[in-house]
């Protein structure tokens, strides 16, 4: 099923961009990769019309692909879940890393 306002044919999928090495990683935090290119975010993130500051952006949006199991690999559900952190706290994912780091 599609998120709101986004049809299933414009979904970006996380498994149209990733290499089957590549879905075997840790999340970012604990392993220090990056799934989505800095240019991948900047497509999402002018599609989906975000003003927010866009390296929490980026940050957000290789944290949130551990929802996977929710988003069933739409990148699209994954910047609404990252969005929805960054709305509430605008350095959201700076916080979590320095959480995660201690």
């Amino acid at each position: 099923m599609a998120a709101a306002g986004v049809h299933r044919s414009n979904m970006i999928l996380l498994r149209d961009l990733l290499t089957e090495a590549d879905t075997k990683k840790d999340t970012p935090y604990v392993s220090g990769d990056t799934y989505i290119s800095t240019d991948e975010a900047k497509r999402i993130y002018d599609y989906m019309g975000y003003d927010f500051d866009f390296n929490q952006f980026v940050l957000g949006m290789n944290v949130e692909l551990e929802h996977q199991d929710v988003t069933d690999g739409s990148l699209i559900k994954t910047a609404m879940i990252s969005a929805a952190h960054l709305r509430e706290v605008p350095d959201y994912y700076t916080k979590l890393k320095q959480y995660v780091e201690k």
